[in-house]
């Protein structure tokens, strides 16, 4: 979004067609108001819910309410006297629009900045004509409104609708895919049989006939999204899950990265494998991606009790977990990109280097478990990505505990 309109560089500005009585009806309250004077009007509209301000026929705020003052950054009363446009300053551009509020039309930018508010806040305009004041010029009535919130609201409801369109995609992707892996998994299958005597060869195509496995089982994944059907739940041991997922992951991480794995747990959880690899898979990737000149990475599991404070803090419910961490020391994250890693599409990689699914995919597989994911992260220093996944309690720990 470009400063002070909507994407392409234009600024948002209208008038007042098509818009609500009701809404219209108020700013000519307003305007009423305003032009009436006295201590009383003023009086109404200090106490008003919305930010209001008179600016004269120069341009200059002759007045300004508390909630115009805070909303565009500045302190109480430092509004009056100053011009509009230096507040403002996306407005330098836009002489045109607010010719058109003295012409006796309603104006509206609907995605301004102000020069001392903070980074980020997004703000409506409107100017409305007071019409004229006695024998002297006309003036304008100023109303803002800090719309940062219903703006990040517009684009969350944007990337769910863009997800709801790829699960609508997904289907038909996933069952053409499936049968090409039916295919390669033949083929791999015919090949392992004709060379059983060479071992080399039968262990790489062991590996493939293992990764076509996996990958069929990702299509199931993709078809079961697409068509809205729930997940396929078991009782899983999670380090057992580890292991059997380990030289997959270390060829995930790649030759530059030391892959360790440190398995505590012997926990059991109630979640759908083929997405708790998935998990573990993505997770792993965000890992090697943020080592990208080589360091360590550490697949963690361990067994947590949440006392009510601990589970506050997660959104959850307190009790016993498995706790699953992928440690790296890769560049890490500042707090702005932390708090925006799991938006679906959000990505900090360069255009059509990635899609900004993964973390978002990660968050969506530990909700549907009833878990939950937290990140501790310091630029410089690496990441630490947790995921809490409710214990089963009882039944045979996992014997397959082990660090490497």
């Amino acid at each position: 979004m470009s400063r002070g309109g909507r994407p392409g560089g234009k600024s948002l500005a209208r008038t007042g067609r098509g818009r609500s009585a009701r809404e219209l009806l108020g700013e000519q309250r307003m305007a009423d108001i305003a032009t009436a004077g006295g201590p009383f009007a003023r009086e109404i509209l200090e106490h008003l819910p919305i930010g209001v301000a008179l600016v004269d026929a120069d341009g200059r705020m002759s007045w300004a309410n508390e909630l115009f003052d805070s909303t565009v950054g500045m302190r109480t009363g430092d509004c009056q006297g100053r011009a509009l446009v230096d507040l403002l300053p996306d407005l330098a551009s836009r002489a045109d629009a607010i010719a058109g509020a003295k012409g006796g039309a309603t104006v509206v930018f609907a995605d301004l900045e102000a020069a001392g508010a903070p980074t980020g806040r997004r703000i409506e305009l409107r100017l409305r004509d007071l019409g004229q004041q006695g024998s002297g010029p006309r003036g304008i009535v100023a109303v803002v409104h800090d719309v940062t919130e219903r703006r990040r609201l517009e684009a969350w409801l944007q990337s769910l609708q863009r997800l709801q369109t790829i699960g609508r995609l997904t289907g038909g992707v996933a069952h053409d895919l499936n049968n090409l892996l039916g295919v390669i998994r033949t083929c791999a299958e015919y090949v392992r049989r004709v060379n059983a005597e060479n071992e080399p060869a039968r262990d790489a195509l062991h590996e493939l006939v293992t990764a076509t496995d996996r990958a069929v089982n990702l299509t199931r994944q993709l078809l079961a999204f697409g068509r809205g059907q729930p997940a396929a739940l078991g009782v899983l041991a999670v380090d057992a899950v580890v292991v059997d997922l380990e030289r997959m992951l270390r060829l995930v991480a790649g030759d530059g990265v030391a892959l360790r794995l440190a398995l505590h747990s012997g926990g059991r959880v109630l979640a759908d494998r083929g997405q708790l690899e998935q998990v573990l898979m993505n997770l792993v990737v965000h890992a090697r991606d943020a080592t990208p000149r080589g360091g360590a990475i550490v697949v963690e599991t361990a067994n947590a009790g949440l006392d009510p404070e601990a589970a506050r803090r997660l959104d959850t419910e307190p009790g016993a977990y498995v706790v699953v961490s992928v440690i790296d020391s890769g560049t890490g994250m500042d707090e702005a990109t932390k708090a925006r890693i799991f938006e679906p599409f959000f990505t900090t990689k360069a255009d059509g280097a990635g899609t900004g699914l993964g973390l978002a995919v990660v968050q969506g597989i530990v909700a549907q478990a009833g878990g939950r994911i937290a990140v501790t992260s310091t630029p410089g220093a690496g990441s630490i990505f947790r995921v809490y996944l409710p214990r089963l309690e009882g039944g045979p720990s996992d014997e397959r505990q082990r660090e490497r």
